[in-house]
């Protein structure tokens, strides 16, 4: 389990998404009409990230092969390729 939580790395876009939920809760004690949609907000956030971890680690999931040549040039250009396949 441990090694799954470090395998995942979440974009600044998730933790702002994050953070303007919280800030949006927040609001919500002044401005009670704000809780039910926040509430929305942060189901469907959680919804996205499932479903985004899922078919990021499904076993018919991206693969990606990296072909480099055995050494590199400084002074030449180099020309490596990335196959993705889905």
């Amino acid at each position: 389990m441990v090694k799954f939580l470090k395998s995942l790395y979440f974009h600044q876009r998730v933790f702002t998404a994050v953070f303007s939920i919280a800030v949006l809760f927040l609001f919500s004690y002044w401005f009670p009409f704000l809780y039910a949609p926040t509430w929305i907000l942060a189901v469907l956030l959680v919804i996205f990230i499932l479903i985004d971890t899922i078919s990021l680690y499904q076993k018919q999931g991206i693969s990606a092969k990296r072909i480099v040549p055995e050494k590199l040039s400084n002074s030449d250009k180099n020309s490596i390729y990335v196959n993705l396949e889905n």
